[in-house]
């Protein structure tokens, strides 16, 4: 007996819809500012991927090969990734 897994039912006056009748009538008009929205959006969640990885950098140089020298130079990054965002 195999256990599955309900999706919700997405009702046809939801979400979905909203942004289908919302892109059908202003799309032509705001395609410059989704264009930017979505630069920013891809921006920012690069920068919360590159801080995870630096910060698992910073452990493995600072703790795992005792390496204090690496201290400032990568937390000086994190730094610089987090006043960027």
């Amino acid at each position: 007996m195999a256990f599955r897994l309900k999706l919700p039912e997405i009702p046809p006056d939801g979400s979905i819809a909203l942004i289908r009748r919302l892109l059908s009538e202003k799309g032509r008009q705001y395609a410059g500012r989704y264009v930017i929205a979505m630069l920013f959006m891809t921006m920012f969640s690069a920068s919360a991927a590159l801080s995870a990885w630096i910060i698992g950098d910073v452990v493995n140089q600072i703790f795992v090969d005792r390496n204090q020298s690496m201290l400032f130079v990568l937390s000086g990054a994190v730094l610089v990734i987090s006043f960027a965002r």
